[in-house]
């Protein structure tokens, strides 16, 4: 865990670096959400800076930079751990969620499957925990890719505290996944971002996400439903195996496109996204591009690689110029979101250290 002191200057930093790399994952991977990478290379050639959104995808008729679902809902969750001092709640997920689907336009055009659902079903009265629940003889099994889409902030919460994120990540599933694989595959998110909070090694973080992953499973014992699906721990492994073979690293991408691909399910998206963190740790919009040109659910893949490799690299590894026009186009200050954030969390960590 992070030392308790006050020169939170270089935890700002990779706090400051994870937010921007998530939201600049979701601006850029907006642009070719849902296409195939032959539809990519027909429309765009290659994207390699923030453009606008083109006709027939979700984003459509958006600025460049403008977030959808996974950076507006990734902010929101930042914003009540910064209240909760670090703490957060299924009811508080409940209200934040409504709050950002009260907008008709965010709610038609970038709700997903689980948070539509989830979100109908808050509006008539469920529970979070209700709202969530999975049908399994509808196939509503509530593990897709949102679950892991805004838990980042969990990982920021609790540094170096794989169990914390873990269980923080937990409680931002209840209200709209309430499943194990779901359960999982977000606590991996968090617990690879809590772990790039300090870790200098790759290896560590990857560790660190199939750990938390177990947690995750182990929380969803007592508080989740059961589903059937693949593991996300195993998946992660995988991945993480095929990212640091041998060969040469347009091989390995290729691979982790072939096998996992970068759709909807968390299965795909959290192993996908950790996997090429792992091939591609250095260079954090380098990884953000390989992951939009891919296509598929982009910008979620790359909102969740971003997350882990901003936090990694720290702020200064992004392209300032791109991250003005995303400040710009969402009117906010991702410094000073940061900034704000952690001196929440170094406070509460100073008073669990006196009592």
């Amino acid at each position: 865990m992070l030392a308790h002191t006050d020169d939170t200057g270089p935890f700002k930093d990779r706090v400051a670096g994870g937010l921007a790399a998530t939201l600049l994952g979701d601006a850029l991977g907006s642009v070719t959400e849902q296409l195939t990478v032959r539809q990519v290379r027909e429309r765009y050639g290659r994207v390699t800076t923030l453009l606008a959104p083109a006709e027939g995808t979700f984003a459509d008729g958006r600025e460049p930079g403008e977030l959808t679902d996974d950076g507006l809902l990734t902010l929101s969750v930042l914003r009540q751990l910064a209240a909760g001092s670090g703490e957060i709640e299924p009811i508080d997920v409940a209200r934040l969620l409504l709050e950002w689907a009260s907008d008709p336009e965010l709610l038609s055009r970038f709700a997903g499957p689980s948070s539509r659902k989830a979100i109908h079903l808050l509006r008539g009265g469920a529970t979070p925990s209700e709202a969530g629940a999975p049908d399994p003889l509808t196939n509503d099994l509530r593990t897709s890719n949102g679950a892991a889409m805004k838990v980042a902030p969990a990982g920021w919460a609790f540094p170096g505290d794989l169990v914390g994120a873990a269980r923080t990540a937990t409680k931002i599933c209840v209200t709209t996944h309430n499943s194990d694989i779901a359960y999982a595959g977000a606590a991996a998110v968090a617990g690879a971002v809590s772990a790039a909070t300090s870790s200098s090694s790759t290896t560590e973080i990857a560790h660190a996400a199939v750990t938390a992953a177990r947690i995750g499973y182990d929380f969803a014992r007592v508080h989740a439903i059961e589903v059937p699906g693949p593991s996300i721990t195993t998946r992660i492994e995988l991945a993480c195996d095929i990212a640091t073979a041998g060969s040469a690293i347009e091989v390995r991408i290729r691979r982790l496109g072939e096998i996992f691909g970068s759709g909807l399910p968390i299965t795909e998206a959290v192993p996908m996204a950790i996997g090429m963190f792992v091939a591609m740790p250095d260079e954090p919009l380098d990884l953000l591009l390989k992951i939009v040109n891919l296509g598929g659910d982009s910008d979620t893949v790359a909102a969740i690689a971003g997350a882990i490799s901003g936090t990694y690299q720290g702020f200064d590894a992004l392209p300032a110029d791109m991250v003005r026009t995303l400040e710009a186009a969402n009117h906010i200050d991702i410094r000073a979101e940061a900034s704000l954030f952690v001196d929440v969390i170094a406070r509460r960590r100073a008073k669990e250290s006196l009592a």
